[in-house]
């Protein structure tokens, strides 16, 4: 799938006929993929400019993928992993709630700053296996405006769980093969100081 802030900025899409069939923790794939996400975010180009400078500082702007995109990934009585990823001024910020209460679980967050007064926010949170059905929101929140990301995870039957277990097998190998980008990514990231972040 390819993700856009505006103006189109392709990610590469995976080749499956040559996705490997060695497996990683999905949290961590789940990490990973979220990781690479952002990271793509801000990757300076010639041909593209910095995301907050090309949407014209909108307000609060949460990015793909939302909550409702990452439920085939939680299964019953199993850790799993949820994250919001969201674009604003420099005074945004990102709660979580579950059932209407403020998450208590230990809340991962990931601010880089964009040239222009913008904030690339990324936050994620790990949990236990649910006992029960849930619904998780994160709300992402400035002085200039709100959006909210909602989802209701419900407990599977078994044979739903076949299905999203043979998926997130597959998703979980083609994350695999983007490790070795995202790690080559990031040492080109490390060396350049900062450029481009205010």
């Amino acid at each position: 799938m390819v993700y856009q802030i505006a103006s189109p900025v392709p990610i590469s899409p995976v080749d499956t006929s040559s996705l490997s069939t060695a497996g990683s923790d999905p949290l961590v794939s789940s990490s990973l993929f979220f990781f690479h996400l952002y990271l793509f975010l801000l990757t300076p180009s010639s041909s593209s400019p910095d995301p907050w400078s090309t949407v014209g500082s909108p307000g609060v702007r949460l990015l793909p993928p939302l909550l409702t995109d990452q439920a085939w990934g939680v299964q019953a009585h199993k850790a799993f992993l949820l994250f919001c990823l969201a674009l604003g001024p420099g005074d945004l910020n990102i709660r979580w709630e579950v059932n209407g209460q403020r998450l208590e679980a230990p809340v991962t967050e990931y601010r880089h700053a964009l040239t222009g007064g913008g904030v690339l926010v990324s936050s994620w949170v790990r949990e236990r296996g649910l006992l029960r059905d849930s619904q998780y929101q994160c709300i992402a929140a400035s002085n200039g405006g709100n959006e909210t990301s909602k989802i209701l995870i419900s407990l599977r039957r078994k044979d739903e769980d076949r299905v999203l277990s043979r998926d997130l097998h597959r998703w979980r190998s083609a994350l695999t093969d983007h490790e070795e980008l995202l790690q080559s990514w990031k040492k080109a990231w490390e060396s350049c100081d900062g450029e481009g972040a205010h």
